[in-house]
């Protein structure tokens, strides 16, 4: 039996249901009324950017530890990077400086999914295919936001949904606590 023909096939049925079931919850979290009454500014940010609810921003705590030294300080960093951003958007901070929090955050969870998948084929994870197309999506929906508020078509409040909900809630304490590294020996 070719268990390399079964593994490819299993993990691209993996990735298409991911891909599948990710866009169907972006898209379940734009706003209908959004794009017929945001205008973008000289400065690329919609104009009506502050939401029109409370904005908790995002913070490190220990239930976000998965026991691997290299992981834990990249995602507190991704943590705090996205608490630097938020607070920055919600001060009225300059767009441009916004923006390049936002690429900077961006490259980071790209710098910081090329480091853990690296991790995880060290430590021969069961699940690295299914985790490398979430971070997959992941990074394509980080790039994507990113455009999205270069272009005045995404707010804060979907910025707030996409680090606290997909970045930290989906993939620190969702899917990285699945490989439990407090477990094993560190790679």
């Amino acid at each position: 039996m070719d268990f390399s023909a079964i593994h490819l096939t299993l993990g691209l049925a993996v990735g298409i249901v991911l891909l599948g079931f990710a866009a169907l919850q972006w898209r379940a979290r734009q706003r209908p009324d959004f794009g017929h009454s945001t205008q973008a500014g000289e400065s690329g940010l919609p104009s009506r950017w502050l939401p029109d609810r409370p904005i908790t921003l995002p913070q490190w705590s220990d239930d976000l530890v998965c026991g691997h030294p290299v992981v834990d300080a990249q995602h507190r960093h991704l943590v705090e990077a996205s608490a630097a951003l938020v607070e920055q958007a919600l001060a009225g901070g300059h767009p441009r400086e916004i923006l390049r929090q936002l690429a900077d955050l961006v490259e980071h969870i790209a710098r910081h999914f090329a480091a853990e998948e690296a991790i995880l084929a060290r430590t021969r994870f069961p699940l690295s295919d299914e985790h490398r197309f979430h971070h997959e999506w992941l990074l394509a929906a980080a790039r994507s936001l990113h455009e999205r508020v270069r272009s005045g078509q995404a707010d804060l409040a979907e910025l707030v949904d996409f680090v606290s909900d997909d970045l930290i809630a989906g993939h620190v304490r969702d899917e990285d606590l699945k490989f439990a590294l407090k477990k094993s020996p560190a790679a």
